[in-house]
Order: C-alpha cells, then sequence, then structure tokens
C-alpha cells in the first residue's frame, strides 16, 4: 500500500488551479472559524472539535473500504492510504457544519427552531461548493450507485447527490444539537460550558459518540429512504425536509419577530462576539467560490487520480462494461456497476491527448478524465445559489445586530430608571 503522495502548490497551480483553490478556501476558512470557536470558546469548540473527529474517523473508512467507496478525489496535496483519502477534506466538514451553525446561533432561537435555521443556512453554504467540487471534478461520485443516483442542479451541472444535500443538513443539524444539548445542560445547572474544562470534556467524547451515528440515523432510514423508495426520486425527500425546516423558520419568525432575539431561555456564551471573523470566513468560502466561477473554465479541469475502475467504451467492446458488484456487506439492493464506461459519462470526458492514443485501458485505475463546459442553466443556478447562501448568512447578521442594538437601548432604559 502507498502510504501517502504529496503534490506541490506550484504544480497543483499550473495543472490543477481548481484543486488548489478547493483546497485553499477550505483551510482560510477553517483557520478563520477556529479563531472564531477559540474566542467564543464553550459550545462553538465543542462543535468544532466534533465535526472534525467525526470527520476524521468517518471519511476514510468510506473511502478505503471497497463496501463503500463513494467518491474518488483528485491528486491533493496530500494523499493518503492508496491515493483513496484526501485529508483536506476533513476540515472542509467542520467549515460546512460550523458557518451555519455559528451564523444561525447569534439568532439565539428556541432549539427546535434553532436546528431548522441551520439545516437552511447550512444547505446553502454547502451546495454551491457541491457543485464547484463535482462540476470541477474535484472529487467524484460512484457513476453508478443507486444511493446517488438522483442528482441536484440544472443544465449540465445536474452532478449533485440529493443524499449529499440530505447529508449536509443532517451533519450540520446533529453537530449543532449536541453542542447545544451540552451547552444548555450545564447553563441549567449554573457551571457555563468552558473550552477544555471537565465538562467540556466529557461532552467532547460522548458528543462523538452520539455524532457518529446520529448525523446519519434516524434521519436517513425514517425519512429520506422511505420517500425516495415509494417515489422513485431521492431530490423530493430533500426538497421536503428543507421545505419543512424553511416553514417552520419563518413562521416562527414571523409570529415571534417583537421578542424572537429578546426572550429566549438559553443564551449561546458569547455567540455575537468576533463577528468580523466569522463575516471574514464567509466572505473567503463565499467570495472564492465566485472566483473560481469566473476564472477558472470547468471544460479546463483535467483530473490524473484514482478514479472508478475504467472498464472501457460500452458493453459492446467490453466485457467489463457490464460487470456488477455488492457492497454495503451485501445489504439488498445493494448492487452497482463495478467499472465506469466511456459512453455512459455523465459528468466528465475522456481528455483529448488519451482520446488521441494514450487513453485507459479496461481495468485501469489510475487516469485522467477531464471536465465539461458548463451551460446557461448550471452557472445560473451556481451564482445564484451562492447569492442566496450569502443572503441567508447576512440576514443572520442584519438581524442580531439590530437586536444587539435594541438589548443595549434596553439596558440603557434599565439604568435610567434605577437612578431614578
Amino acid at each position: 500500500m502507498e502510504l501517502y503522495t504529496l503534490r506541490s502548490p506550484i504544480e497543483m497551480y499550473a495543472q490543477s488551479p481548481a484543486l488548489l483553490a478547493a483546497e485553499t478556501i477550505t483551510y482560510l476558512t477553517f483557520l478563520l472559524c477556529f479563531l472564531h470557536a477559540y474566542r467564543n470558546g464553550g459550545e462553538h469548540m465543542l462543535l468544532l472539535a466534533i465535526t472534525l473527529v467525526a470527520a476524521s474517523a468517518v471519511d476514510p473508512f468510506c473511502l478505503i473500504s471497497p463496501q463503500i467507496r463513494n467518491y474518488y478525489h483528485d491528486h491533493a496535496s496530500l494523499l493518503l492510504a492508496d491515493r483513496h483519502v484526501a485529508p483536506w477534506q476533513f476540515p472542509l466538514f467542520c467549515d460546512l457544519a460550523y458557518l451555519g451553525a455559528a451564523a444561525v446561533w447569534r439568532l439565539q432561537l428556541p432549539l427546535k427552531v434553532e436546528l431548522a435555521a441551520v439545516a437552511v443556512v447550512n444547505s446553502y453554504t454547502f451546495y454551491p461548493a457541491d457543485q464547484f467540487f463535482c462540476k470541477w471534478l474535484v472529487y467524484q461520485w460512484h457513476d453508478s450507485d443507486p444511493l446517488y443516483a438522483d442528482r441536484n442542479g440544472a443544465g449540465s451541472g445536474q452532478c449533485v447527490p440529493a443524499g449529499s444535500s440530505m447529508w449536509v443538513m443532517t451533519y450540520g443539524i446533529t453537530g449543532s444539537l449536541v453542542a447545544r444539548y451540552a451547552a444548555k445542560k450545564y447553563y441549567d445547572q449554573g457551571t457555563p460550558l468552558r473550552t477544555m474544562d471537565v465538562n467540556w470534556c466529557r461532552s467532547f467524547l460522548l458528543g462523538v459518540l452520539v455524532f457518529l451515528p446520529g448525523h446519519i440515523f434516524p434521519l436517513f432510514p425514517l425519512f429520506y429512504a422511505p420517500i425516495a423508495m415509494i417515489y422513485g426520486d431521492a431530490t423530493l425527500a430533500v426538497r421536503l425536509f428543507f421545505g419543512m425546516c424553511a416553514v417552520y423558520w419563518a413562521q416562527h419568525w414571523w409570529l415571534n419577530r417583537p421578542t424572537a432575539l429578546a426572550n429566549n431561555t438559553i443564551q449561546h456564551v458569547g455567540a455575537r462576539q468576533s463577528t468580523q471573523v466569522l463575516v471574514l470566513a464567509a466572505l473567503v468560502w463565499f467570495g472564492g467560490l465566485t472566483c473560481v466561477g469566473l476564472f477558472i473554465p470547468p471544460e479546463s479541469v483535467r483530473s490524473l487520480s484514482v478514479h472508478q475502475p475504467f472498464g472501457g467504451q460500452n458493453e459492446a467492446t467490453s466485457a467489463l462494461c457490464g460487470e456488477n458488484e455488492t457492497y454495503l456487506f451485501g445489504l439488498p439492493g445493494a448492487i452497482r456497476k463495478k467499472y465506469m464506461c466511456s459512453d455512459h459519462f455523465r459528468f466528465w470526458q475522456l481528455c483529448k491527448g488519451e482520446e488521441a492514443g494514450n487513453a485507459p485501458q479496461p481495468g485501469d485505475e489510475t487516469y485522467a478524465i477531464c471536465g465539461t463546459k458548463g451551460d446557461a442553466a448550471f452557472w445560473w443556478e451556481y451564482f445564484s445559489a451562492i447569492g442566496i447562501g450569502v443572503g441567508l448568512h447576512l440576514f443572520c447578521l442584519a438581524a442580531t445586530a439590530h437586536a444587539g442594538q435594541k438589548e443595549k437601548k434596553n439596558a440603557q432604559e434599565k439604568t435610567k430608571k434605577k437612578e431614578m
């Protein structure tokens, strides 16, 4: 086994600018999220630590085990375990959980409303990134896995699996719930959660154990899977869940606008501190995604790395194209194509040079694929998703700024009454 491979940023800049951009955006955003969490402490650090450890445990297992192995990476700056694991994704999963939750926590909402708001904000924080990673070949989902057969997106960018969009919401909800519950428990006891104290460490260890199964169960088997199987369209489950969360949040906000920010029984300690850092993190995230869309054409991308095994052109010319494999340890219905064949490519293509005489041979796992041009429908959705994400973060920022001014005014009025 090849334990690790390294790739210089200079080589990535020349050959894989989109991948370099993905890593840069991820690491810079994570550093700013870490700084914000460090300054706020308590549940902020708890959320960041739990999602980082969980990602570091789950992602390698999903990629190394042939029983899962549901997506493949482009050749990143660091790859582990025969080029299957890209560690830059560990902080990426922290970014997707933290950016949305930290913005929503500032609103000081009741728990159920808060979780619904986290699902909505997280969804549009990460959806344009999911589009970027898929369209620009930063990673490629297994092309024939039934779990990812239904794809979100518009036009030539319809490549984001519905399961990924659902997972983003459940990942954020579970992380926020675990951190929020721990903070509430100790707040009620009169011992606020402080980073690295005994209560925090105990909550961290227990939180990881709860988070690992909690971000999959029960929502996926009890909500997502039944709708996907009954209607044969997993995107319907995603739209329903997102819609319910959005309506619940909007309904609460509309009915409780005068008191929504003032009368919450549980306060997030320090949730409104270090505003500039959180704003800068969102600017790096959404600004980076915007720059990628403006300056790096997806059709210019070439990914030379480990991919789903290549089977040839089609079933008529190669028997491998019709070969299936079982996965998920033999669960009923867990059957997919083992090899990917060029006639069935949906989101990428063989590169021109490879077609001219350097094409991958049947059975190859390491070969080059190239991106495809984005059409008008894709670009409209990509930049619209970024705009919606920015709008949601601005809403959280503006609402809490107004609430802060109102609280300051109320405090001044109380002080005047006491002096009188």
